[in-house]
């Protein structure tokens, strides 16, 4: 009986990511999660042992971190940031033929000095929201890119007319779906 390999995947998850821009004043903060799945012709790495064509998680997290540097203007915000790298996996290895690059994006406030100026170098996470960012880039020309953006964890408070107590609860997330 022959084994036939099904749909696979591999990748490294959860490369941290900040970078911080000095050429605007005042400094911007971009502080993302990066996960990075790819697919492709890898039959051999799970059939064979061969591990020639597998691109190694340290590989992946480096290359993460190498782009994170590299890709200067993209890098400002996750959906662009997300698509150049899916794109890089595509384009520049050959065996990967499907790139799924999955960016939480953390926002931070300047902080403000004693005297109510911002601060030049002190930042806070913001916790009030997480920026979620799926881009998929794939060789096949039927659907080359698509992005999808929400956004989550926000909380909102809605009162009551009558002027009762607010009541607290999570919102849906907002989302929007993108083909490049």
């Amino acid at each position: 009986m022959a084994v036939v390999l099904g749909h696979n995947q591999y990748g490294k998850a959860e490369t941290r990511v900040v970078r911080i821009f000095r050429d605007t004043e005042p400094h911007e903060i971009a502080d993302y999660n990066v996960s990075v799945a790819l697919s492709g012709d890898f039959a051999d790495v799970h059939l064979l042992g061969d591990n020639t064509k597998c691109l190694t998680t340290d590989a992946t997290k480096n290359t993460v971190n190498a782009y994170a540097k590299e890709a200067g203007e993209a890098v400002r915000e996750p959906e662009s940031f997300a698509l150049a790298l899916a794109r890089h996996f595509v384009d520049d290895v050959p065996q990967v033929e499907r790139a799924r690059i999955q960016v939480e994006s953390y926002p931070w406030d300047r902080l403000t000095s004693a005297n109510g100026t911002p601060h030049p170098h002190a930042f806070a996470r913001r916790g009030s929201y997480v920026r979620t960012v799926t881009a998929t880039c794939s060789a096949e020309a039927s659907w080359a890119r698509m992005v999808r953006s929400t956004c989550s964890r926000t909380r909102k408070i809605r009162r009551t007319r009558s002027g009762s107590a607010p009541h607290s609860c999570l919102s849906r997330p907002n989302s929007r779906s993108t083909r490049w």
